[in-house]
């Protein structure tokens, strides 16, 4: 399994913890609800500000190589330093340059999954 390259957030990451509750409506008031996850999913929100164009480059290919959402990999969190297996949550990466040879990539998501 691939990991995910060792450039660090330098600004936020943000956890949150999602269930999986499908909700049945029989209408006056009557639901039914079903629990799907008997575990919280961790998602993880990262930041990157003011990334060289090399680290750019490097989040990049790697996005690439996982074909974005598709493939999972492994990832240490900084915050923790606790291993995780997750996959991007999007198929999509967005990237502003904002100054010579500088670059933000903010709001990109990993989305934990089973090993």
């Amino acid at each position: 399994m691939a990991a995910f390259p060792s450039i660090k957030p330098n600004y936020s990451v943000i956890e949150t913890y999602s269930f999986n509750t499908h909700i049945i409506n029989y209408g006056n008031k009557v639901e039914q609800r079903i629990k799907m996850n008997s575990a919280a999913q961790t998602i993880f929100r990262l930041r990157w500000e003011a990334l060289s164009n090399a680290d750019k480059a490097t989040i990049q290919a790697f996005f690439v190589a996982r074909g974005g959402a598709f493939e999972s990999f492994a990832w240490t969190n900084p915050v923790d330093n606790v291993a995780y297996t997750v996959r991007f949550k999007e198929d999509a990466m967005n990237a502003e340059y904002f100054s010579y040879q500088l670059w933000n990539l903010q709001e990109i998501e990993f989305i934990e999954v089973s090993g």
